[in-house]
């Protein structure tokens, strides 16, 4: 088995790789559709960059954050997010309904 830090990077290059084929995908069938100013395909540009602005370094804060933290809590983490992802995609919101929303 891996360690879980090693998970952790494996998972981004999938992750990465995977983001790649959708953005290709998305280019390519939208291209020659009328969309909105400054995109290519189904694609906005202008997204797309302020998205590589703010993920890439915080891909670099987060790795940073992975060596600090201890294990145990990295997995506690892990849980949580898991747990919240799980709760979302059977239909529930659970921070709107926290906050009353």
């Amino acid at each position: 088995g891996f360690t879980l830090i090693q998970a952790i990077g494996t998972s981004s290059v999938f992750i990465a790789f995977t983001a790649v084929g959708g953005l290709i995908s998305y280019i390519y069938t939208g291209f020659g559709v009328n969309t909105m100013p400054y995109s290519l395909g189904y694609v906005s540009l202008i997204n797309f960059v302020l998205i590589v602005m703010f993920s890439v370094p915080m891909a670099t804060v987060g790795a940073k954050l992975v060596y600090r933290m201890p294990e145990k809590r990295l997995k506690q983490v892990f849980a949580i997010v898991l747990i919240y992802m799980a709760i979302k995609m059977i239909g529930f919101d659970p921070i709107a309904i926290l906050l009353g929303l």
